[in-house]
């Protein structure tokens, strides 16, 4: 929050619009993961499969992956979780682009989003964030300062340099 009002040029001791401007800063974290499939900061995902593929799972939101779960569905109403490097592996050759090699592919019941794989991803480092923290704070400023979509007839469009930043960091999955 503090570095928020500080890029919006905002003295910290007006706090009238504190409670915006702090709803604000998940919306803006989330549409830049969206917009990158990139995360800014420790980020809880549930991700759903219908499959095992081609026996890799590719996550969406790649970065250091801690606590993977992989579960399926056996039958109505039964998850089975996998066990790691027996069922799965995230491997050493590619710990950080969001690949889970299945070594076991067990049938799953044939349910649509039938398995999920629930993870935490981190960025590969403070470095690699910077222009999309930058990124972030230019939505925030672009939604602080145009309250409404529409004012006199002039729509607002996101800010171009969001988008250059952004550009850059595009992975598509």
């Amino acid at each position: 929050m503090p570095e928020a009002k500080q890029y919006l040029r905002i003295d910290s001791s007006f706090t009238d619009d504190d409670a915006y401007i702090t709803s604000l800063i998940p919306i803006a974290r989330i549409t830049v993961l969206k917009d990158t499939n990139q995360v800014i900061v420790k980020e809880h995902i549930e991700q759903k499969f219908d499959n095992w593929g081609n026996g890799i799972l590719q996550l969406s939101f790649p970065g250091k992956l801690t606590e993977v779960i992989i579960s399926y569905v056996t039958e109505p109403l039964v998850n089975t979780v996998l066990t790691k490097d027996v069922d799965y592996w995230l491997g050493t050759s590619y710990p950080t682009d969001g690949r889970i090699m299945m070594i076991n592919t067990p049938t799953p019941w044939s349910e649509i989003n039938g398995i999920t794989v629930s993870y935490k991803s981190e960025p590969d480092g403070d470095d690699s964030v910077k222009p999309l923290i930058i990124a972030m704070y230019m939505l925030i400023q672009h939604w602080y300062d145009h309250r409404s979509p529409v004012k006199h007839l002039q729509t607002y469009v996101t800010p171009i340099g969001y988008q250059k930043l952004v550009n850059n960091y595009k992975k598509f999955v």
